[in-house]
């Protein structure tokens, strides 16, 4: 949106307060077992081109096998206490084994795999790689271990939050007549519907569910104030956990001296209503897990005739409306760009009231978070701590903390 300057400033007041760290909800696992089903895949093997291809199915997922070694997978016991599959032998090269499935239906959150080389003479070490999705969500180094080590004591595990073709592959530099050994996987995922709110469409179409992952497309700074409005609710914890334990969550609450709107600090978001947010740190696109959407329109905290009006969906101002920007100063929309993004909020004035006369009060948790004045004679208005204007001359005043330009300033130190 490009800026039309419509008043000199906007005073922003600030004051003190503080929070909290999220868990998700219900998470489903999934394991298979390859030894298990060793027979299987010994009877489906198939071979074409020096490429050795297997599939089996295990509690209904299908897993494809593939490998270049020119003899099958078999079933190998130690002292009948545990088993796993293996490929390469003494008399047979292998440099790779591939493990593949696309039936894990939901969002993969992480994936252990327990796997090793067998030491021998001609031990090289395999490198271990898994992707979900086509993208590369972690690898590793195979433990050089001995054939009767417990395979399911070296565990791999990778953390993500993609969707599609889980692919686990195990390689050599070079073929070599080395057992490649590997177990079980362990698969933890979330089968819940997905939804993505983008901040530039007009028409987020959302239905009423109780269980949901939502992706918001769109960016949160730590630098300034953001506008927020969501059509589902965070918890203390939650906003803690995807924003940060210091970020800062103000709702407009009155008005005073018949232009100051004060915000005062909240713990917890709800479903539709606008606010003010301070991440502790920037977040880009961030998710949200086990949330419930509800029909709740975007609502207007409305205050002695001052609106503050939340949006999902990219919204057309009107020339009365009024925005905040990421400068801290008030604008009304430009007539030739006035689309607010979604997932904000806008202002409304009374009439006969200019951002020039209006003044918001932040009463945040961590002393002054931001204070912009950019006043249109070059020069910068100080503040105190309180909030109140001092004048623009350091040297006049006692030693403490103050505001100039948005930044903090200790003076006398």
């Amino acid at each position: 949106m490009s800026l039309r300057r419509a008043s000199v400033g906007l005073s922003i007041l600030v004051q003190a307060f503080v929070f909290g760290t999220l868990c998700y909800g219900e998470e489903k696992t999934y394991y298979v077992y390859f030894y298990d089903g060793s027979a299987t895949i010994v009877g489906n093997w198939s071979e074409s081109d020096d490429v050795y291809t297997s599939t089996y199915t295990y509690d209904d997922v299908t897993w494809t096998l593939e490998t270049d070694c020119s003899k099958s997978f078999g079933k190998y016991v130690i002292d009948s206490s545990y088993t796993y599959m293996r490929s390469g032998f003494s008399s047979a090269e292998v440099s790779y084994v591939n493990i593949s499935t696309s039936d894990i239906q939901g969002r993969i959150k992480s994936v252990s795999f327990g796997a090793m080389e067998y030491n021998n003479d001609y031990a090289t070490g395999v490198n271990l790689e898994i992707y979900v999705g086509g993208t590369l969500i972690g690898s590793d180094t195979l433990y050089q271990g001995k054939a009767n080590l417990d395979i399911n004591d070296l565990q791999y595990e990778m953390d993500c939050f993609e969707k599609g073709e889980l692919l686990i592959k195990m390689y050599r530099s070079e073929a070599v007549c080395s057992w490649i050994i590997f177990g079980e996987v362990t698969v933890v995922y979330n089968d819940a519907d997905e939804y993505t709110i983008y901040e530039d469409s007009i028409d987020n179409s959302l239905e009423e569910t109780s269980d949901a992952i939502v992706f918001l497309d769109r960016t949160l700074s730590s630098e300034y104030w953001n506008t927020f409005c969501i059509p589902f609710s965070l918890s203390e914890d939650e906003i803690a956990d995807l924003f940060g334990s210091n970020t800062e969550v103000l709702e407009f609450t009155s008005v005073s001296d018949g232009n100051t709107l004060n915000f005062s600090s909240v713990s917890t978001i709800e479903a539709g209503k606008p606010y003010l947010i301070l991440p502790e740190y920037i977040v880009e696109n961030p998710y949200f897990e086990d949330v419930a959407i509800t029909e709740t329109q975007p609502s207007s905290v409305e205050q002695e005739g001052f609106s503050f009006i939340g949006i999902y969906d990219a919204t057309e101002l009107e020339t009365t409306d009024v925005f905040l920007s990421s400068d801290g100063n008030l604008y009304y929309p430009a007539e030739d760009t006035n689309i607010l993004p979604g997932m904000r909020a806008y202002f409304q004035l009374p009439d006969g009231t200019t951002t020039s006369d209006a003044k918001l009060n932040l009463m945040g948790t961590a002393g002054i978070a931001e204070i912009r004045n950019d006043d249109s004679d070059g020069a910068c208005t100080i503040y105190n701590i309180k909030g109140q204007s001092v004048g623009v001359d350091t040297g006049t005043l006692p030693k403490g903390l103050y505001i100039k330009n948005g930044k903090k300033i200790i003076i006398g130190q």
